[in-house]
């Protein structure tokens, strides 16, 4: 869990209601009220459907991830896809303010939302220097980040399920696009993708940093979560 939101984490689950989802369950987020969310177990995306009609990817939550509704999910179609069977903690802004100091809690919720367009400033950054290719290889590091596994032979196991659909909806593009430019990597041993369990292994982190010229910002911002 990223240090930076451990207080709102805890702050949601001691005075949030818990919810479980069972694997594949979607729920809907145009509550018309905000709600805070912390993820005590399990993995879920965040998804919207943009004004083209084309599903976004925006964020996968995780175990100690910290989520917080918005005006923008209020006007768009945002909705929650577990992935697994998931555990988290709801609760509405508005509920909070009984309990907490209204100038701690504008704190912590302004960290947040730094913290949340930072990473979006980022994103759209590595999309304008270094396109198409640069979007797939800088969430490849993003992902690395949140879900990396090192295994014995150094590789990077990316361990959340993920298919070529869920990495283009991810960056914005069309599937087409991302499969080529994985094909490209795999022929130039910098990814593979093992199809049983649907998961991407990086075989040269290194090699793709080198392409986006990674500055190796903070964990807070280069992440998906």
């Amino acid at each position: 869990m990223l240090k930076l939101n451990n207080e709102l984490f805890s702050l949601i689950k001691k005075y949030g209601d818990r919810k479980s989802f069972i694997h594949d369950e979607i729920v809907h987020l145009n509550n018309g009220e905000k709600f805070l969310y912390a993820f005590e177990k399990g993995v879920a995306f965040l998804k919207h459907t943009d004004i083209t009609g084309k599903v976004l990817l925006s964020k996968i939550c995780k175990k100690g991830s910290v989520y917080m509704e918005t005006i923008d999910d209020i006007q768009i179609n945002y909705h929650l896809f577990f992935k697994e069977n998931t555990t988290l903690y709801q609760v509405s802004i508005n509920k909070l303010k009984k309990y907490i100091d209204n100038d701690n809690l504008n704190t912590l919720i302004l960290k947040y939302i730094y913290n949340e367009v930072r990473k979006r400033e980022l994103t759209i950054r590595d999309y304008t220097f270094y396109g198409k290719k640069g979007m797939i290889l800088s969430n490849l590091v993003r992902l690395a980040n949140s879900f990396g596994k090192t295994l014995k032979n150094g590789t990077i196991l990316i361990d959340v399920k993920l298919t070529h659909e869920d990495l283009s909806q991810l960056c914005g593009m069309s599937r087409e696009r991302v499969t080529k430019t994985i094909s490209k990597l795999k022929n130039d041993n910098i990814l593979d993708y093992d199809k049983k369990s649907k998961k991407f292994i990086i075989l040269d982190l290194e090699s793709i940093k080198n392409q986006i010229n990674c500055e190796e910002c903070p964990l807070n911002f280069c992440n998906i979560c």
